[in-house]
């Protein structure tokens, strides 16, 4: 029997090929491989995961099947009982999606062609991004169970294209009865750039907490893609159980980093664990706009508490991050950049949102692209926050939809002085400081050791 190689810790050259995969098939003597699997300690420590307190830290990557097809993550739905099979593709038509299907296996031992151990299970559909031949987009491949089979056996699973399969991957298993009603996550990603300062993720972690958020699932390019302050803040977000942070191998012919998969796969790990999912960057604030609200919970309680509002949805509005003022001295854009556009972006494009994970099949990073099945017949709905209600704070540099010349209000395009997110920035300072100071305690004592 050939061990296996779990393929999501494998690596993925630039021109989509899997190495160990190849690796192994030259050392085990094979030409066709495809009956068999390969050990996850082939080669390689098992370091990839890493729990600290109640924050986690793992390495997420695609498992490149026949360089059209990129596996990510299997996800299936105890309560439906099927399988949703994440996955980065080039296009395919009705013809070759006849010749794929979904496979689930006992054990990483088991022979696929074996009836004992494996099954194959019929594609019903598949949905996703419609990106050009030349890139990869988001796709999901919808399995159906059959009810006489026992999920619980078939732990592991992967595709067949043609005469070929992906290697096994651990199946995340959503059981929306075992739900938790409090969490609210909110997702980030993808990060990257030395550039980045921690001290603007400090004060968006900070805020949102303020507003009511519980845990931020943070996506990084890869660990050595930020700088190393940067780095040192997420690690300790991760011990004090604030943060589970995915070092996240995207695909290099992706859009944006596989930006679309990255926030489905935020959304999918936590339907059963998540009240509400929010996904922004993170210059990017849910903000009250009347300022007397503490909280989320103050400022949007009728749309938050409305179990019939599967979606809600805040306008863009952008403020000029290059043009703080200096009279403020504060590191924080919420205390120091008052420069915004007159009026918020169209309702049309540009919206973050606020999800109920459960609802969702296919999320959009501006909008949901498709709900569950029972979403209209349920009366399930979107919901739009009024912009005097609250709105999206995007601080943008100077660029793209906001320039302000010289900081000259004169010299700039329709914008205005507004300062009541400052309110805000002055709350978190003082929190935002005591972290910022514990980094430096933290990098001082690593340097006397």
């Amino acid at each position: 029997m050939v061990p296996k190689i779990n393929a999501k810790k494998c690596f993925l050259s630039s021109f989509g090929v899997v190495g160990c995969v190849l690796l192994a098939a030259n050392f085990v003597g094979f030409s066709n491989i495809k009956d068999y699997v390969i050990p996850n300690n082939y080669g390689q420590t098992k370091t990839e995961l890493e729990t600290t307190k109640t924050g986690s830290i793992e390495r997420s990557t695609f498992q490149n099947i026949n360089n059209r097809v990129f596996l990510l993550e299997p996800f299936r739905d105890a309560q439906s009982k099927d399988l949703y099979v994440l996955a980065e593709t080039k296009k395919h038509n009705d013809s070759e999606i006849s010749f794929m299907k979904c496979v689930l296996c006992k054990n990483e031992y088991s022979f696929y062609d074996d009836p004992d151990e494996c099954i194959e299970l019929g594609i019903k559909e598949t949905y996703g991004s419609r990106r050009e031949s030349t890139f990869v987009g988001t796709t999901f491949f919808h399995c159906l169970i059959p009810s006489q089979v026992e999920a619980k056996d078939y732990p592991l699973s992967t595709l067949k294209i043609g005469r070929k399969y992906g290697h096994l991957i651990q199946i995340s298993d959503i059981n929306r009865k075992e739900g938790n009603n409090t969490i609210i996550t909110m997702c980030a990603g993808p990060q990257y750039g030395k550039s980045k300062k921690a001290i603007n993720l400090a004060e968006w972690i900070e805020f949102h907490r303020l507003m009511g958020v519980n845990r931020f699932q943070i996506y990084v390019t890869s660990n050595n893609s930020i700088s190393k302050e940067y780095h040192k803040l997420l690690k300790k977000y991760v011990e004090e159980g604030i943060v589970d942070l995915i070092y996240w191998e995207s695909l290099n012919y992706s859009h944006y980093y596989s930006q679309n998969s990255l926030l489905n796969h935020c959304v999918w790990r936590n339907k059963a664990k998540s009240k509400l999912v929010v996904y922004n960057d993170i210059d990017e604030f849910f903000v009250p706009a009347n300022n007397s609200y503490n909280n989320w919970n103050e400022a949007f309680s009728s749309y938050l508490e409305n179990t019939n509002n599967s979606e809600i949805r805040f306008r863009n509005w952008f403020y000029d991050a290059s043009c703080p003022d200096k009279k403020e001295n504060s590191n924080l854009m919420l205390s120091s950049v008052f420069i915004r556009k007159k009026e918020p972006h169209s309702i049309s494009s540009r919206t973050k949102c606020i999800l109920r994970p459960e609802r969702i099949l296919w999320a959009g990073v501006h909008k949901t692209h498709r709900f569950i099945p029972e979403h209209k017949k349920n009366n399930y709905k979107v919901a739009i926050i009024p912009s005097e209600v609250g709105y999206m704070a995007h601080f943008r540099a100077g660029k793209g939809k906001i320039k302000t010349p010289e900081c000259d209000l004169q010299k700039g395009k329709e914008v205005e002085i507004n300062r009541d997110l400052q309110k805000y920035g002055k709350m978190i300072e003082g929190k935002v400081d005591e972290v910022m100071t514990d980094l430096t305690k933290i990098d001082k004592n690593n340097t006397s050791q």
